[in-house]
């Protein structure tokens, strides 16, 4: 592929629909594929280069704003702002204080929690988190589930 169109589909693919869209356009010479791996690769980088601030977010978590919403604010994966907001909720149940709780222990309970959201006590947290694996198709289990279905 030319590289200035590659840079183009780059700066222009920013949503599902911006794929979708611009397939329509440039089919056949560019496939629905093609496009859609472009936009993958740069949600990937920018899921990896930009963290958001996790305080700020579990903030306006627990001032009332949902998970998802807060987000798509920040341009970040649900999925992986939810395992932020479980670890913030594991380490302020737990007794003591955060140094007392070894690094291990914390992401397997957190994986834990997140691969069942059943075991989370709060009512509200349980059902952002379930959403959130719903939602998020890129980083989420249930896009494992997906791809072990399209193999078998």
């Amino acid at each position: 592929m030319d590289p200035k169109l590659f840079k183009t589909f780059w700066e222009s693919l920013g949503s599902l629909d911006d794929v979708r869209d611009t397939a329509k356009k440039y089919y056949p010479k560019i496939t629905y594929e093609t496009l859609m791996s472009i936009f993958l690769q740069k949600y990937q980088y920018r899921i990896r280069k930009k963290k958001p601030n996790v305080r700020s977010c579990v903030r306006r978590y627990l001032n009332g704003e949902d998970i998802i919403s807060i987000a798509v604010s920040e341009r970040f994966s649900p999925y992986i702002l939810a395992r932020f907001v479980v670890e913030n909720y594991l380490r302020s149940s737990m007794d003591d204080t955060k140094d007392s709780i070894s690094s291990k222990f914390l992401r397997k309970e957190i994986t834990a929690y997140i691969r069942n959201p059943v075991k989370i006590e709060d009512e509200r947290l349980r059902a952002e988190v379930q959403r959130c694996i719903e939602a998020d198709l890129h980083c989420s289990p249930f896009k494992d589930n997906i791809r072990k279905l399209y193999l078998l």
